[in-house]
C-alpha cells in the first residue's frame, strides 16, 4: 500500500502528504514509518533531509504485467477519497478513475459494498464521502436522503451475508423491517424515528430488492435472491 501510494504521487511523498493519505487508509505513523525505513534500508527508496520519501527509479517504473498497478480495490477507493478535497468524489468520477486503473465494474461494486458495509464510506446523494470526513448532523429526512442508494445496497448485502447469502421470498417482509431498523440505527434516528423517515428507508430498501443489480443472482427454482460475493 505504501508502494502504491508513492507511485500514485510521482514516486515521492512529503511528510504532509503522508499524514493526509495514510490515516484515510487506516494506517498510522507507527505502521508506515517501519515500512518506509525498510524500503530505504533495502535501497528501494531514499529519504531526504527535508522528509521526502522517493522511490528508486527501478521501483518507480515497476508495474504489473499489463502496465498498470494492480491495487487492492477497497484500499484504492479509500486512497482516492482520502486525497480528494473534503474526502469526497462523485460516484461517477470514482467509477471512471477505477476504470482507468483497469478495475472491473464487478470488482468496483463489490469493493463499494464492502466499504459501505464496514462503515468506511458515507454516500451523500451522487457523492461518496470517506467516513473520516463525513458530516454527522442534519434532520432525519436529510440523513435518510444522504445515505444514498449505495448505502442501502450495502445494508442489503450485509443483511444477506448474515442470512447465508440469500433471501427467500417468504422471508422478505421480515428482512425488510429488520433492515429498516438497521439503517435507522446507523443514521442515529432514535427510538422515536419519524414515520416518514422510516417509510422512505423502507422504500429505498424495497427498490434495491426489486433492482438488485449485477452483484446478485435470482435462483430460478426457489425465487431466492442470492448475493454473488458471499460465502455462506
Amino acid at each position: 500500500m505504501v508502494l502504491d501510494a508513492l507511485r500514485r504521487h510521482d514516486c515521492a511523498l512529503t511528510v504532509s502528504q503522508a499524514e493526509a493519505i495514510f490515516p484515510a487508509l487506516g494506517l498510522g505513523t507507527d505502521q508506515v514509518a517501519p515500512i518506509a525505513q525498510a524500503m530505504v534500508d533495502a535501497g528501494e527508496a531514499v529519504l531526504t533531509e527535508d522528509g521526502v520519501l522517493t522511490l528508486s527509479p527501478a521501483f518507480c517504473a515497476a508495474t504489473s504485467a499489463d502496465g498498470q498497478i494492480e491495487p487492492d480495490v477497497p484500499a484504492w477507493i479509500e486512497f482516492e477519497l482520502g486525497r480528494a478535497e473534503g474526502c469526497r468524489l462523485s460516484l461517477a468520477e470514482l467509477a471512471r478513475n477505477a476504470e482507468a486503473q483497469g478495475i472491473s465494474a464487478d470488482r468496483f461494486d463489490a469493493a463499494l459494498l464492502d466499504l459501505a458495509s464496514r462503515g468506511r464510506l458515507v454516500p451523500e446523494g451522487s457523492d461518496v464521502v470517506h467516513r473520516d470526513c463525513a458530516p454527522t448532523t442534519g434532520g432525519s429526512m436529510a440523513r435518510v436522503e444522504a445515505f444514498g442508494m449505495p448505502g442501502y445496497r450495502a445494508v442489503v448485502a450485509l443483511h444477506l451475508t448474515g442470512r447465508r447469502c440469500r433471501l427467500a421470498p417468504a422471508d422478505r417482509a421480515t428482512a425488510v423491517q429488520e433492515m429498516v431498523s438497521e439503517v435507522a440505527a446507523q443514521l442515529d434516528l432514535g427510538e422515536s424515528a419519524p414515520p416518514e423517515a422510516l417509510g422512505e428507508i423502507q422504500a429505498r430498501i424495497e427498490e434495491v430488492l426489486e433492482n438488485p443489480g449485477a452483484a446478485y443472482d435470482l435462483d430460478s427454482p426457489t425465487g431466492d435472491l442470492v448475493l454473488k460475493y458471499c460465502s455462506p
